[in-house]
């Protein structure tokens, strides 16, 4: 079992964001991330490429990285690790269990969901054709293939949220709205596969689901 290397480095010279990074972001999305920052600080961790590189080089993360930067964080903690190697950050000051633990959690999850928005463009560049950088690896590895197929067949519906002066999402002036009826006759199993279809398209732009019974 070998050793990580950790350096602590001003967060300038620990880590530089992706010049080609498929996710714009959206304003709710980085308002959830800077709150949770300045009220409860870091929690997980980003994620970089190091190789060859003077400066790891963010795939996951810059969002945060940079949110960390404008709240006045100045420290970043690189640790050196092999693909078979998990890191896990650990919060020496927070209990688990503790209402501060669980709020960083929803907030962690919350922040990815509602943070995605793809810049078509350069996804496309990454992904479509054969000549593509990601073009063998996709035929490689059919699972990554197919989400970034999806990813590109989404990307044609992604719309960035807006937001007024009180950080409240404003939704689009238009909807088409779908009106579910669940018989009260049906199996559980019948109304839990229609719940998961409509889930699976409730939060594209444009798109308010109604439930009713009967």
């Amino acid at each position: 079992m070998s050793e990580p290397r950790v350096e602590v480095l001003p967060i300038e010279q620990g880590a530089t964001p992706d010049p080609n990074n498929v996710n714009k972001h959206t304003a709710r999305g980085g308002t959830l991330v800077s709150n949770s920052l300045q009220k409860r600080g870091a929690f997980r961790s980003i994620a970089s490429a190091g190789k060859g590189a003077e400066t790891p080089v963010v795939y996951a993360g810059n969002l945060t990285l940079q949110t960390a930067v404008d709240a006045g964080f100045t420290e970043i903690v690189n640790v050196h690790v092999r693909g078979d190697q998990l890191v896990n950050v650990v919060r020496d000051d927070i209990e688990p269990g503790s209402a501060e633990a669980i709020a960083l959690g929803l907030e962690d999850n919350e922040s990815a969901a509602r943070s995605y928005n793809p810049d078509i463009d350069i996804l496309a560049a990454l992904a479509a054709g054969d000549g593509a950088i990601l073009s063998a690896l996709r035929k490689e590895d059919g699972i990554f293939g197919d989400m970034v197929g999806d990813m590109l067949d989404a990307a044609e519906f992604a719309d960035e949220e807006k937001l007024d002066e009180k950080g409240l999402e404003i939704k689009p002036k238009s909807y088409l709205h779908i009106l579910v009826s669940i018989d009260m006759a049906l199996s559980v199993e019948s109304v839990l596969d229609v719940r998961e279809k409509i889930e699976s398209i409730k939060d594209l732009p444009g798109v308010e689901v109604l439930y009713g019974g009967n």
